[in-house]
């Protein structure tokens, strides 16, 4: 089989409604049992880079004009979630009251490090780029810090509480993405 030449103009025509090239596939993301399936292996390490690259690897090995990547390990830290057939969104929360909020030590975007988007470059096909993943949305975050039930409380009963969660989040969250645009590898 011919293999198939990122192009992420494809993707940027479908978003204008254009019609692409040729059919365009689209992943929001996959795991790594499937990229080691797909390349024959394992990474060669368990750095960022290494991670990164196995990944570029295996999405231009399926034919994808982009690769989907975590810009950083910048995230919202929350207590640990019982993990079995499901879990519930109400474990691992941090974040109840106003005195819980105030001690709460908020991620710090622009400390992150974000040096693997511009080490990949060299390892980009031509023609690729990255499509960068957050470490969740606002209300997976929320949730995550609060708790679904307390969220659905605290909305009701503490509005101005449950108001400044997701501005912290959601700050944060703009200024992750807009850290991630200063490297020419984003799309």
């Amino acid at each position: 089989m011919k293999r198939r030449e990122p192009n992420f103009e494809n993707l940027l025509k479908i978003t204008r409604r254009e019609a692409p090239e040729r059919p365009t596939l689209f992943e929001l993301f996959m795991n790594m049992d499937l990229y080691q399936k797909v390349n024959g292996g394992k990474p060669a390490g368990d750095d960022p880079l290494s991670i990164a690259r196995f990944t570029v690897e295996a999405f231009t090995r399926l034919g994808y004009d982009y690769t989907t990547l975590h810009a950083s390990s910048f995230g919202f830290p929350h207590d640990d979630q019982n993990r079995e057939q499901t879990i519930s969104l109400n474990e691992g929360s941090v974040i109840t009251d106003w005195e819980s909020f105030e001690k709460y030590v908020w991620p710090d975007p622009d400390a992150a490090d974000y040096s693997t988007l511009g080490k990949i470059k060299d390892y980009l096909p031509d023609g690729m780029k990255l499509m960068v993943m957050g470490p969740g949305g606002v209300l997976e975050n929320v949730i995550s810090l609060v708790g679904y039930d307390n969220l659905c409380y605290m909305i009701y009963e503490e509005q101005e509480l449950a108001k400044e969660i997701f501005d912290h989040v959601g700050s944060r969250l703009v200024r992750y993405y807009e850290n991630a645009l200063q490297y020419d590898t984003v799309g």
